[in-house]
């Protein structure tokens, strides 16, 4: 193979030993050549641990695996996003360097040789529901950042239609007008939500509506469902609706988006009959119905979108000092260098 060839990208298709080969073979001819971003292949499980793709741009195929988790001194420093009553706490053993910089949500600058590239939008399956995980987890945050903390304030509504509606968009649309109608009719509550489109197995649409208020909700539902059949055309029933539960609504609402249930029990608005049917489920089974590149939800502007701040881990725990969870990982290169550890945890106000 060529070093042309090797540049285009032919080498992704080879044994990982024979492009290591490869990459020595050019290095001792050009010291100065970037070949870190060649590697875009994930290479074969072989060692019990699992691989996952982290082609950013740059970037060449990486083991992850889980190691066992450390306890981080009191003044390293850790990026914290706080979601409410929750936190998620990510340590980086090493500070992490930018090698790119995006220009665009289309095109990049590598930092180091200043070329400007384009990212590959053309996700594979793979990566595909590897970004609707990483969507359903930055959900997860808004959702407890916003909603849990005042019940009497709070409803969580589903919306769903007597036909087989497969079309996305008017799903949204739909609801937009119903919206207009609510706000219209309840001009003295100021209303903020999140509303999360979930496809069902047949191809039909839902949509769940958290909605909060800055008064206590006294909503008439048998006129909720007459506005929601006068924007639907349809004769469908009123609304399923009931309070946020308690606990951690972010992971609670997220497994029920993300994992399939029988749709007759989902509308029933049984809890526990949800969450039977959930636990026995398998997990994220619900992802695979998800259209590519769908904004599956969308907040009014009043929606707090929680940001990771760095700070020393002694600060944040003196507001969030209950650990709930915590995982570590060691990331490697593809020659078996350890190029990073983090350790992420969930921590919750006591």
């Amino acid at each position: 193979m060529s070093e042309a060839e090797f540049f285009s990208g032919g080498v992704c298709s080879l044994d990982l030993s024979i492009r290591t080969q490869l990459r020595k073979k050019i290095l001792q001819k050009n010291p100065t050549c970037d070949i870190v971003r060649l590697s875009r292949r994930t290479p074969k499980n072989t060692d019990g641990g699992f691989f996952c793709n982290m082609d950013n741009h740059n970037t060449s195929a990486r083991k992850v695996q889980e190691v066992e988790i450390i306890d981080i001194p009191s003044h390293h420093t850790v990026y914290a996003t706080k979601q409410g009553k929750y936190a998620e706490v990510s340590h980086l053993e090493r500070k992490p360097i930018a090698t790119i910089r995006k220009l665009d949500k289309d095109r990049y600058q590598v930092i180091k040789t200043g070329e400007v590239k384009f990212f590959n939008h053309n996700r594979s399956g793979e990566k595909q529901i590897a970004h609707m995980r990483k969507s359903m987890m930055r959900l997860r945050g808004i959702i407890r950042a916003n909603f849990g903390e005042n019940p009497k304030h709070e409803r969580h509504i589903t919306f769903s239609y007597r036909s087989n509606m497969q079309d996305a968009e008017k799903l949204m649309r739909d609801f937009q007008r119903w919206y207009e109608r609510l706000k219209y009719h309840h001009k003295s509550h100021k209303y903020d939500y999140i509303a999360i489109a979930e496809p069902q197995e047949r191809g039909a649409w839902h949509l769940h509506l958290l909605l909060k208020s800055d008064k206590p909700l006294w909503l008439d539902y048998n006129q909720l469902g007459d506005w929601w059949r006068a924007v639907t055309g349809e004769d469908c029933g009123n609304p399923q609706h009931e309070e946020i539960p308690d606990g951690d609504v972010g992971a609670y609402f997220v497994a029920y988006f993300t994992t399939v249930v029988d749709e007759d029990i989902e509308l029933s608005g049984d809890k526990e009959a949800i969450k039977k049917a959930a636990k026995a489920a398998q997990k994220g089974s619900r992802l695979h119905f998800y259209p590519p590149y769908f904004k599956f939800y969308r907040c009014s502007r009043g929606i707090r979108r929680p940001k990771p701040e760095e700070m020393a881990k002694h600060v944040i725990e003196s507001e969030f000092s209950e650990l709930l969870n915590a995982k570590r990982y060691e990331v490697a290169d593809d020659m078996g260098n350890v190029i990073q550890r983090v350790q992420k945890m969930t921590i919750k106000k006591e």
